[in-house]
This record gives structure tokens, C-alpha cells and sequence, in this order.
């Protein structure tokens, strides 16, 4: 099934927290990263859940990575995804001439800590500021809205962020 449909199938299933996070934005009077309500619908296990969240609690309960954004690190999982996990890792370490390797290395140290310390990231810090700035500017039309997916293979996760028009729910 293809993401939209998988999407429209979800936020049917889950309205009525959308009309609920729906009802607490137009009680807002104006956007604040500490009180504006967004919806989370985590789509990773069966079955799947939403629930209402404000923007400013956002990165506990999905965190985000401060190693993703890192230039090395996105070009190392893009090469895991094509080529798999041990030739992307002896591709980016063996660069010589070039600092990438030990940027390279230094961002993994990064990740590794991440993981180490129970972060299931899926996310970068970049992509939650993105998101951030997205309910500011929908603010106060529509519902900012977050959906965590299982990837095709089974074990990739991947997050879509999108807005909602606010009247449809009420």
C-alpha cells in the first residue's frame, strides 16, 4: 500500500483525536511551541495509536538525533540503504586525503551514544525544528501532525510530518 493511502486509512481510524487536538487549537489564542497541540499517530505496531501532544513535549516522545544532520552520517545511511550496512561503513571510513572519514567517524561515535543511552531515534533535530516552524505557519488553520511508519523491509522507520485543515473536524 502506498504511503497516502496508508496515511488516509490511518487519520480515519484515529478522527476523532484529530477532532479532539482540532477542539484544543481553537481554544489557542495564539501559537506557543509550550501549549499548541499536535497529533502523533505511530504506526509501527499493530494496532496502530494517536494521541494529542503539545509541540514543546514533541521530542520526548518521538526524539530526534543530533547525529542525523550530520552531512557524513546522511550520505553513510544513504549508502546502507543501497548497498547495506558493512560496505557503506568501509566506504566512509576508507577516504584518505579527505576528512570526511573522521568526520565520519566522530558523527557514528555520536550515534552509537544516541543508541547507547535508549534513543530510538527517527528523526534529526533539523527535521524537528522543521516541523516546529510548520505549526507556527498553520497556526491557527490547521493541525500539525506527525505519523511514525514501519518501513517496507520491516526494520526502517520513517516518519512523515503534514498539516490538517482544522475544519474538516469541526
Amino acid at each position: 500500500m502506498n504511503v497516502q493511502k496508508r496515511l488516509d486509512a490511518l487519520l480515519k481510524v484515529h478522527r476523532s483525536v484529530l477532532i479532539e487536538c482540532a477542539k484544543q487549537l481553537t481554544e489557542k489564542q495564539k501559537w506557543s511551541p509550550i501549549d499548541c497541540p499536535v497529533v502523533v499517530v505511530d504506526a509501527r505496531k499493530s494496532p496502530s495509536s494517536a494521541q494529542v501532544c503539545s509541540v514543546g513535549t514533541l521530542s520526548q516522545l518521538v526524539p530526534a538525533s543530533a547525529a542525523i544532520d550530520i552531512p557524513e552520517i546522511k550520505e553513510w545511511l544513504e549508502l546502507s540503504r543501497r548497498n547495506g550496512h558493512e560496505d557503506a561503513f568501509s566506504e566512509m571510513l576508507s577516504r584518505r586525503g579527505e576528512d570526511v572519514g573522521c568526520r565520519f567517524a566522530e558523527g557514528y561515535g555520536l550515534l552509537q551514544t544516541e543508541r547507547r543511552e535508549g534513543s530510538e531515534c527517527l528523526w534529526s533535530a533539523n527535521d524537528l525544528s522543521h516541523f516546529v516552524v510548520k505549526t507556527r505557519e498553520a497556526f491557527p488553520n490547521a493541525i500539525g501532525c506527525l505519523a511514525l511508519f514501519t518501513g517496507e523491509d520491516g526494520l526502517n522507520h520513517g516518519v512523515i510530518t503534514f498539516e490538517s485543515e482544522i475544519k474538516q473536524f469541526l
